[in-house]
């Protein structure tokens, strides 16, 4: 019931939430022990493996958070990644701030809304000077040290805020064993966040931005090419570390965000 209720849902007969409704009470129905009938349909042999859940490569959704925005929007996504992601398959780590006053109270509220996952752990990170104070570029540092905080093959990047609106299959993250990566080309304005990220994704990667990977998560990467990626800009930019380069790259953006804010008075 609740995949037909989906499927509806995905052609517009219905609303999301009641999606969530169904759900609901297909879930109450099943602590009550109730005996669903077997459906049987003949035009449609069943294949010996149909109750075997798909296998999947080793992959850890990487998510880092604040309490604010955990209070704000980790509802919302762990909602939809209940209703649309398998369980068998889910593994979730969110990254906590080690100096936040609330550390304890996000671990808690996050590891206990999480039973149903394989997986689910936190992970605390320092404060460092190589972001000079700017909060999204810590997150995007984490990220590219995600290799730091997990040791699964793969590593998923998400926000807190993304919503899963179908069932996540495994050929919709991985094709042929490699991960896939959907993106969008957006041609953007003179001025702005957008337009400030583009200019230091091109200096980092020493060529002009390709897409942008906000519309489509996870973004799926294997984890141990995140060391060779940092290598690679160590090399690109002559630098003694991967820390120093992004460290040059957040103050570039620090002077681009001071420029534009001159420019508007």
């Amino acid at each position: 019931m609740t995949e037909l209720y989906i499927e509806l849902y995905e052609r517009n007969y219905i609303q999301e939430n009641d999606v969530i409704l169904m759900h609901c009470w297909v879930e109450a129905l099943k602590k009550l022990n109730f005996k669903f009938p077997v459906l049987v349909d003949d035009r449609h042999p069943k294949p010996s493996n149909a109750n075997c859940p798909q296998k999947w490569p080793h992959l850890e959704l990487f998510l880092p958070a604040d309490y604010i925005h955990f209070q704000k929007e980790f509802s919302t996504f762990l909602t939809a990644f209940y209703l649309f992601w398998p369980h068998h398959a889910a593994n979730l780590l969110l990254l906590v701030d080690s100096e936040s006053r609330e550390k304890t109270q996000l671990t808690k509220d996050f590891l206990s809304r999480t039973t149903f996952t394989n997986s689910s752990r936190v992970a605390l990170n320092d404060p460092s000077p190589n972001y000079n104070g700017i909060g999204h570029n810590r997150q995007q540092l984490l990220m590219f040290w995600a290799d730091n905080f997990t040791s699964a093959e793969y590593v998923g990047f998400a926000d807190t805020d993304t919503i899963f609106t179908s069932i996540v299959d495994v050929q919709d993250v991985f094709v042929d064993g490699k991960p896939v990566v959907i993106g969008m080309y957006v041609k953007e304005k003179t001025s702005g966040f957008w337009t400030r990220v583009s200019k230091t994704t091109a200096w980092i990667l020493g060529k002009e931005e390709v897409m942008k990977c906000m519309t489509y998560f996870p973004v799926v990467v294997k984890t141990e090419h995140l060391r060779d990626m940092r290598s690679y800009f160590v090399r690109l930019h002559g630098a003694s570390s991967f820390n120093d380069v992004y460290r040059q790259l957040s103050f570039l953006e620090l002077q681009s965000t001071v420029t534009d804010e001159v420019k508007r008075g």
